[in-house]
This record gives structure tokens, C-alpha cells and sequence, in this order.
């Protein structure tokens, strides 16, 4: 019994005595920025993938409906799956009348995400909409690196 005691005191002065993990240092933001362009257009013309592998313009989405571009990372863990969730939200929630009249096109930023990458992130967003989400609307892109950066 007395060496089960001594174990457990030189454990826990040994758990007391252990440095603490360094935290991870955090990313350097002061190059990061936003430069807007007035008067300057998207580049509907850029060729991206849909989430069926089919190639695509931008363009092909504006001209009839009014379009709610979401620019995105498919992969993101932070505020980017809550943004497009919330749009996918409101969108659901649009009376189907005038849900038809929108395009709601998530395009991923990231040249990493390919068309495979944009159909399970399509059907996961919608998994617990698709009822009321209209489908048809909805449109999930990847690109290239030049087209991203287009």
C-alpha cells in the first residue's frame, strides 16, 4: 500500500512539475486586406466546374435571376460553413414562388476543391433542406487557380 502511495505522489509532483504546452502562435494578418475596384465587373467569362464536372461560365448564371454569389472554402471549419448555411437557410425559406426567381452560386476559392469536393459539400448544405431548398437554384463551383484568381 505504502508503494502505491509513493507512485501516485511521485506522479502527480512529476504531472505538477511538467512545463505547459506552448500555445500555437497565431497566424500574421498584416498583409491581409481588402481592395475594392469601383466600377469593376466579375469575370463572367471564367471557365469553373459545376458539382457534376461540367464546365461553366459565371456568366451562365447571370442575366435571368437575380444571383447571391457566396465566395467560399468547401473545406473551411470556421465562418464560411456558417455563412453558406445560413444562405442555404434563407434561400429554403423563400415561398418557392420567389425562390425561383434567385441563383444562389457558392463558389469555392480554394483551386484544392474539385467538382467532387463541390457535390458533397452541395449535399451535405442541403441534406437537411432539400425538402424546401430548391435544388435547381443552387449551384456549387471549383476552379482553377487562374480562374479562382480571375
Amino acid at each position: 500500500m505504502r508503494l502505491v502511495s509513493a507512485a501516485l505522489a511521485l506522479l502527480l509532483a512529476l504531472a505538477l512539475t511538467a512545463p505547459a504546452a506552448t500555445p500555437a502562435a497565431a497566424p500574421d494578418f498584416t498583409d491581409l486586406g481588402f481592395q475594392p475596384h469601383p466600377g469593376a465587373g466579375l469575370p463572367l467569362a471564367t471557365a469553373l466546374q459545376d458539382e457534376n464536372g461540367r464546365t461553366v461560365t459565371l456568366g451562365s448564371y447571370f442575366g435571368r435571376e437575380p444571383v447571391v454569389l457566396v465566395l467560399e472554402y468547401l473545406h473551411c471549419k470556421t465562418l464560411c460553413g456558417v455563412t453558406l448555411a445560413n444562405v442555404i437557410a434563407a434561400f429554403a425559406a423563400l415561398p418557392s414562388t420567389s425562390a425561383a426567381g434567385y441563383q444562389l452560386v457558392a463558389l469555392s476559392i480554394d483551386p484544392r476543391d474539385g467538382p467532387a469536393d463541390a457535390a458533397a459539400a452541395k449535399a451535405k448544405y442541403l441534406a437537411g433542406y432539400l425538402p424546401t431548398a430548391h435544388e435547381t437554384g443552387i449551384h456549387f463551383l471549383t476552379g482553377q487557380d487562374a480562374s479562382i484568381r480571375a
